[in-house]
């Protein structure tokens, strides 16, 4: 009888906690967490949290509305390998997720994306900073700040707008930076840049183009000391105009330099391009080299034109081609080939200075011009 009784007490205790389970409702996941306390939105996390805390994203989540940050704290967004994504709108939104303007935010581990319908993915305001340890981004950076990107996959979003826009102060020291899209930068600089090392692919527009600053300020300076440049379609790889300065220094370019208005230095780079001239000189631009090679595909075009009263240093290095320099004078509104027996007519010429150390070669295709 005991046992009968013991028996049923157990199967009983069991109906009652199942009924609990089934009944009783489980309160939802939290969306992020900072240290203990989880919140069930990030737009709340990113409210609540105070200088020099995380917020861990804690599943895959949509943001439904851009996120302004006024205030001056520093803080970190680890994705914890999750994608935060804004959520799609029926009206096209400017900028897409974040816009900082104080304090500093780091960001690390995961994906990030805008909508269809939205460009930007960060905005930097000029009292903020940004630093991107890793993950992968789709969408624009607008940089006024300071931002320093360390690594990571960077992709253009949408055609027409520069995959990185800086009027600031911007660090890259390693990354993946692409544009699919025939009228979109990969970066434009107006201001200051700095780049270690990474690979920037475009496939129209420059993939890195310097240049002057909104409004008009020819304050653009982007160094560079390490990398590969690529550029596969027709337009240049790497740009300098109406800038200050270009420096490339233990670089691998394919596609085109073009410097007009500008200047640009080049040490320990190679420069090739099969499809036209592997450099450009132009509109009283500079280009400046010391060291490394320029090279061309074999389709019956110069390695270096130089016209529009540029002016070329060849200091040390190579060049190989076809026709290996070609240099122009602009008289008017038309361009006159000076040959070697050709006298330099115009009062501003276009000029080439080659160093008794640079080698020129020629593969046949036509003769050294003008230089």
């Amino acid at each position: 009888m005991y046992r009968k009784f013991k028996g049923l007490l157990g199967t009983g205790l069991l109906i009652i906690l199942f009924s609990l389970l089934i009944t009783t409702p489980v309160k939802a996941a939290g969306v992020a967490r900072i240290g203990n306390k989880t919140y069930s939105s990030f737009a709340k996390a990113v409210e609540k949290v105070k200088n020099r805390q995380t917020i861990v994203l804690l599943k895959n989540t949509s943001l439904k509305k851009h996120i302004y940050l006024n205030k001056k704290k520093s803080f970190t967004i680890n994705l914890n390998k999750h994608t935060l994504k804004l959520k799609e709108g029926k009206k096209f939104l400017a900028f897409g997720c974040f816009t900082i303007n104080k304090g500093s935010v780091t960001v690390k581990n995961g994906k990030m994306t805008v909508a269809k319908n939205t460009d930007t993915l960060f905005e930097v305001g000029k009292k903020a900073k940004l630093i991107i340890k890793s993950g992968t981004y789709k969408g624009h950076i607008t940089n006024h700040g300071k931002t320093t990107i360390k690594k990571g996959n960077f992709i253009c979003h949408k055609a027409g707008e520069s995959l990185i826009f800086n009027s600031g102060n911007l660090v890259i020291k390693n990354g993946t930076f692409t544009s699919k899209y025939t009228n979109s930068n990969v970066l434009f600089n107006a201001n200051k840049a700095t780049i270690s090392n990474g690979t920037f692919s475009s496939k129209g527009y420059d993939c890195i183009e310097t240049a002057r600053s909104y409004p008009y300020k020819v304050i653009g300076t982007t160094v560079i000391n390490g990398g590969t440049f690529i550029n596969t379609g027709d337009g240049n790889a790497l740009s300098a105009v109406d800038c200050k300065s270009l420096t490339i220094n233990k670089a691998k370019v394919t596609g085109c330099v073009h410097v007009a208005n500008g200047k640009a230095y080049v040490k320990n780079s190679t420069i090739y391009n099969s499809k036209r001239e592997a450099v450009r000189v132009s509109t009283k631009g500079v280009f400046d080299m010391s060291s490394g090679s320029i090279s061309v595909g074999k389709g019956e075009f110069s390695a270096m034109d130089v016209y529009d009263s540029g002016k070329a240093y060849l200091r040390g290095g190579s060049i190989t081609g076809g026709y290996t320099i070609r240099k122009t004078e602009k008289i008017g509104d038309s361009i006159l080939e000076t040959q070697d027996d050709y006298p330099v007519i115009s009062a501003d010429p276009a000029s080439v200075s080659v160093g008794s150390s640079f080698k020129i070669i020629n593969r046949g295709q036509g003769k050294n011009i003008g230089y």
